[in-house]
């Protein structure tokens, strides 16, 4: 069984069965009567072409082929994100052929050639973590939001129906509002529509047939990337671990059967999205020490294990677990030279920054910021006094390798 890689363009997500490129020197053969061997003249570097065989397929296979076409019909160059090269900024080098075979239901397979645009060397051949996350995590999100709407559709429904349904989406958004820490997800705008929805706002949403997803999706995407990634990690995570577990009523009527699934299709999607956006914020996290770096990779390991054991969307659980392994290995990537936090102690009573000296700088064999290296030793031990660090105490500090 052929594996599958995933990539993009333009920030669009495909899979990919298979790729190939090709390298090489530009040559013109000169050829002379009376010559057996011919002049070969080196022109440069030859164009680097990069074929790519891709495919979109699942529940929203039809949107996804759409925006890969609005992607390839854009003029100029574009950042293709391969498998094993990583960020290419690259050109189309002509049409884009799709395919469809019979008996395939949802997908749509494809043949692109491009040609590499930019000027710098080749980019080394290994996975680029952060990238393919990324791309992961868009495609994830995608699933999650057209299962939800599959799951709760408004049109036709009773008003006590539409009325639960709202109301149980207005109950997500008060989360999100309550682990909000100083606007650190950034996503005011999109809570107060949600959580200001009225009767009118309810008719217009189902008239103009848009499913819960268009309401949902931004409270979770809209988190400022400019924060730290390892506090949004954490705030996700725990707007994942609020998705209430719903019960199926007893002895249910077909009313209160269909209120039941779509609040707990939107339980589900509330822990699936925060768990998805906590694991795109993990593989942008850059941790302090290698205690935080375990503390989120045990964090973000538990919470997709806790949506696989509640999704009942199979296709979901797959890339949710491929998701998990790009992001933890880009998370182990950035915490890569992050320091350990250690136990230290001086016999003595010491000012702060030479306890920083000897204790930091001098045992780091790196250059560390001296200033630095005392202030978060004055912070992790709470010390009263700079000029007085106790002697015979435990203290901790940074140890960075070697």
């Amino acid at each position: 069984m052929a594996l599958i890689f995933d990539a993009s363009f333009r920030g669009v997500p495909f899979e990919v069965r298979a790729a190939s490129d090709q390298h090489g020197r530009t040559v013109v053969l000169h050829e002379y009567p009376h010559r057996a061997a011919p002049y070969p003249e080196d022109m440069g570097r030859a164009a680097r072409l990069i074929e790519v065989n891709g495919f979109v397929c699942g529940n929203a296979w039809q949107a996804r082929r759409n925006a890969l076409v609005a992607a390839f019909d854009t003029e100029g160059p574009g950042t293709l994100v391969h498998p094993w090269y990583g960020e290419i900024t690259v050109s189309l080098n002509g049409p884009v052929k799709f395919s469809y075979q019979g008996g395939v239901d949802g997908e749509a397979s494809f043949n692109a050639v491009f040609v590499e645009t930019n000027d710098t060397n080749y980019p080394d051949v290994s996975p680029h973590n952060q990238s393919l996350a990324a791309i992961r995590s868009a495609l994830c999100l995608d699933m999650a939001a057209a299962w939800l709407d599959s799951a709760c559709i408004l049109a036709g429904q009773a008003s006590t129906v539409v009325s639960a349904i709202i109301s149980e989406a207005q109950s997500v958004a008060r989360v999100v509002e309550k682990v909000q820490q100083g606007d650190l997800l950034g996503a005011g705008s999109e809570l107060s529509a949600l959580l200001g929805l009225d009767g009118s706002g309810i008719a217009d949403l189902v008239n103009q047939g848009l499913g819960l997803s268009a309401l949902l999706t931004p409270i979770f995407t809209g988190w400022d990337t400019s924060a730290k990634q390892s506090e949004a990690t954490v705030a996700m995570l725990a707007i994942a671990a609020a998705a209430p577990q719903i019960s199926k009523p007893a002895a249910p009527g077909a009313t209160a059967l269909s209120s039941w699934k779509a609040r707990a299709a939107i339980a589900n999607f509330q822990r699936e999205a925060a768990t998805i956006e906590a694991l795109k914020a993990a593989s942008l996290a850059v941790p302090a020490t290698r205690l935080e770096e375990s503390k989120l990779r045990e964090s973000v390991f538990e919470a997709v294990e806790n949506c696989l054991l509640n999704t009942d969307n199979p296709e979901l659980a797959g890339e949710l677990r491929d998701l998990r392994r790009y992001a933890l290995a880009a998370l182990a990537e950035n915490g890569s030279a992050a320091p350990d936090v250690i136990t230290v102690s001086e016999s003595a009573t010491l000012p702060s920054l030479v306890v920083a000296y000897r204790q930091i700088v001098r045992e780091s064999g790196r250059v560390i910021d001296l200033l630095e290296a005392e202030s978060d030793l004055l912070d992790r031990n709470t010390v009263s006094h700079p000029g007085f660090v106790p002697g015979g105490k435990p203290l901790e500090a940074l140890r960075y390798a070697r």
